[in-house]
């Protein structure tokens, strides 16, 4: 019996999210600031003990281009499917696609 894997479609979804943020980072490079503000407001929530993830996140918007974040973002490389789990650049497409109305 072959059962259908519940996390395939959370990777597709986020896959996709990731694509669309890559694309507005391309247009909008500030995002990075976006992202490194959340991620620096959940570091500080960590207390000292910050989840590994967000430590890799740290160093990734730190020390790639906006260019070379989108190409990871987009990438499918084990790092990157397993670094989307905690992305800092979650709902900020949504929440810019919102405000613009786009659907």
């Amino acid at each position: 019996m072959n059962f259908p894997n519940p996390h395939q479609a959370i990777d597709a979804e986020n896959l996709e999210r990731d694509r669309r943020t890559a694309a507005a980072l391309r247009a909008d490079s500030g995002l990075v600031r976006v992202a490194q503000r959340n991620l620096s407001r959940w570091l500080a929530a960590e207390a000292g003990r910050p989840h590994p993830a967000l430590v890799e996140w740290q160093a990734i918007l730190e020390f790639l281009t906006p260019v070379e974040v989108a190409d990871f973002l987009e990438s499918r490389t084990p790092r990157a499917e397993r670094l989307r789990q905690s992305s800092p650049f979650v709902r900020m497409v949504e929440e810019s696609e919102a405000r613009a109305g786009v659907a």
